[in-house]
């Protein structure tokens, strides 16, 4: 039976895109344990104390979620499906500003998002991806 929630906890992080915070995961139901068993049995991966993986995960998203930042910039214009005049070398990302930034390799951008972010997001949205490819 515990198996079979700890399932459940890693096959919901799947359906969120690979990465989610377990706040959500509790307010919709899951409890602690269930996503700590998920853990200890390798069905996920705690990325940072307020992020979980599951396997395959999208690798921008986890370094975003390791690095309390979101993806942004022409990283997200491109992921999105927008033209981009030159792929960078290195990952563009923002920093929300809530707590501290972990060590990055990305370019980050420090403006303030002009539609809020959702905390449980990692990846900004169209209008605050513009914005920042605009100042980059």
């Amino acid at each position: 039976m515990r198996i079979d929630r700890a399932r459940a906890v890693a096959s919901r992080v799947a359906e969120l895109g690979g990465v989610a915070r377990p706040t959500r995961l509790v307010r919709e139901g899951h409890g602690r344990r269930q996503i700590a068993d998920a853990i200890s049995r390798g069905l996920v991966t705690l990325v940072r104390r307020d992020w979980i993986a599951g396997p395959g995960a999208d690798e921008y998203l986890v370094a975003a979620a390791r690095t309390g930042t979101v993806v942004s910039c022409v990283t997200a214009a491109e992921r999105l499906g927008l033209w981009v005049h030159e792929r960078p070398d290195r990952p563009h990302v923002a920093y929300p500003g809530r707590g501290k930034i972990a060590g990055t390799a990305a370019v980050v951008h420090w403006q303030h998002a002009i539609v809020p972010r959702h905390p449980d997001l990692l990846e900004d949205g169209i209008e605050n991806v513009l914005m920042t490819v605009a100042a980059c």
